[in-house]
């Protein structure tokens, strides 16, 4: 946008009415949105749904072995946390 031009948004809901420099937004506009919108959203789910399968087939690795006992089990869930906390850390703090 040029220099000294705003952005204005107002609305109820999903009803958006956009406004820069005083043009409206157009009903090709608001379609373009709702598909870009939508798409972002499959993409979300989907990368969310990859996600959830890595974590959950690391966790059913550590099911899988043979512990011997409930110590060492308790220590590969330790581990697998603490992957985890790392894991959300990283993303706080750097993004992707």
């Amino acid at each position: 946008m040029p220099f000294g031009d705003e952005l204005l948004v107002k609305g109820k809901g999903d009803d958006y009415s956009f406004s820069a420099g005083g043009g409206k937004m157009t009903q090709l506009d608001r379609k373009l949105l709702e598909q870009l919108k939508h798409k972002v959203q499959q993409e979300l789910v989907k990368r969310e749904i990859e996600s959830l399968e890595y974590w959950l087939s690391e966790l059913e690795k550590i099911y899988h072995r043979g512990h011997q006992s409930l110590p060492e089990l308790k220590s590969e869930l330790r581990q697998f946390m603490d992957r985890l906390k790392n894991r959300i850390n990283t993303l706080r703090t750097r993004g992707l």
